[in-house]
């Protein structure tokens, strides 16, 4: 239900975005499986749901990716982060304690997720070449630089705090979310 519900929302803002009616609209899927819009390829969007909440990106003017976790302070993180991590993540995480170390993975992951739905590239193998600066501030967004300078992309995050036992993450192209 929480899956519809959410696809409903998306297909509606979709709609008005484009000024369709939600059941005209016509879905494709890019070479690693991104879905755009058939008929308006440069309306951006991402959707990510965990419990009750979901979180929906749209921008005509940059590439947008979310993502929404439930912080499952049960969640063994230990056994996937050098997976998921960089080597410098992987040791900040394990210079704090379980509670902060579990919120600390959450923000990682969530925002490496946005990154590569941003991308278009999808969770694959490279999610230890994504760095994300933990700033001492958890409130603020950051500067994201994936890949060698001269190929590189550059993304922004910012994460959402704001819900019960959850955070979510927007990535987006450029500074400025629009």
């Amino acid at each position: 239900a929480r899956f519809i519900a959410s696809r409903y929302a998306l297909r509606s803002l979709l709609a008005e975005y484009v000024d369709a009616r939600p059941e005209d609209l016509r879905f494709a899927a890019g070479a690693y499986g991104k879905p755009y819009l058939a008929e308006s390829p440069s309306v951006e969007f991402n959707v990510s749901h965990s419990g009750d909440y979901g979180l929906i990106a749209l921008s005509t003017r940059r590439s947008v990716g979310v993502d929404i976790e439930r912080i499952d302070p049960a969640f063994d993180w230990h056994s996937i982060a050098d997976q998921v991590c960089s080597a410098a993540e992987s040791q900040m995480l394990l210079a704090l304690d379980r509670q902060d170390g579990c919120r600390a993975f959450f923000r990682i992951w969530t925002a490496k997720e946005a990154i590569t739905k941003a991308t278009g590239q999808g969770i694959g193998d490279g999610l230890r070449d994504i760095v994300i600066p933990l700033l001492a501030s958890a409130t603020s967004g950051v500067m994201v630089h994936i890949g060698p300078a001269s190929a590189g992309t550059n993304l922004s995050c910012s994460w959402i705090f704001e819900l019960a036992g959850h955070i979510g993450c927007v990535a987006f192209a450029g500074r400025n979310l629009e």
